[in-house]
């Protein structure tokens, strides 16, 4: 057997690996928590329900940090959520068709969220929070291991949740979908929002008006 055959042999055997890799896919689990400027989760992929291939928990804990420390770190400004509530309604009806298209890629355990929100007006926290319910009815009737409920809050400008996630992903039927998504420009943006939201509201505060 030649070199380049050995070599063929080999680079077919990696690319069955990794189709079959995809397709098995992976377990999703995550749970969290959002109230005021308080944010926390943990999150844990597991390969074949029981090899983890990656955790992690947001606060990360600090070996060695005292009482006092956590308690100042819990007093200190939290994730901005309020940043990325309009960009997210902005780009809402493509993550929609997006989840819409990968729902059979999914095996769904377990699936809820409570979200309470409230915008500065009356009017748009009832528009919101009713365009939000009439969102859930479809997942909530469609499947049974799903809860999704949102509250509306008048008093204030309040954006809180909480849930958990347990799924399993088909990674080899979710790839064709997720690039058509990451091709949409606005997305992206939302995507670099949300992992540093502070440096996009900085980044528009010190832009320069256009003359």
């Amino acid at each position: 057997m030649s070199i380049p055959e050995v070599i063929g042999i080999i680079i077919a055997v990696i690319l069955i690996l990794i189709i079959v890799f995809l397709y098995l896919g992976v377990r999703i689990n995550l749970t969290y928590n959002k109230l005021n400027s308080d944010f926390e989760y943990h999150l844990n992929i597991t390969l074949l329900n029981s090899y983890s291939i990656f955790r992690k928990d947001y606060p990360s804990p600090k070996e060695g940090e005292s009482d006092d420390e956590k308690e100042s770190d819990r007093d200190g400004e939290g994730y901005p959520f309020k940043e990325i509530v309009k960009p997210l309604l902005d780009v809402l009806d493509s993550l929609i068709e997006y989840l819409t298209e990968i729902l059979h890629s999914l095996e769904i355990k377990k699936l809820e969220n409570h979200l309470d929100f409230g915008m500065s007006s009356y009017v748009s926290t009832a528009k919101y929070t009713g365009y939000m319910w009439s969102l859930f009815v479809v997942p909530n009737s469609s499947h049974k291991n799903v809860k999704l409920t949102v509250e509306p809050t008048f008093k204030e400008p309040t954006f809180d949740f909480k849930g958990c996630v347990d799924i399993k992903v088909n990674l080899l039927k979710i790839v064709i979908p997720t690039i058509q998504l990451l091709r949409q420009k606005e997305v992206r943006d939302f995507i670099k929002l949300v992992r540093n939201p502070r440096e996009g509201k900085d980044n528009g505060e010190n832009q320069e008006p256009s003359e």
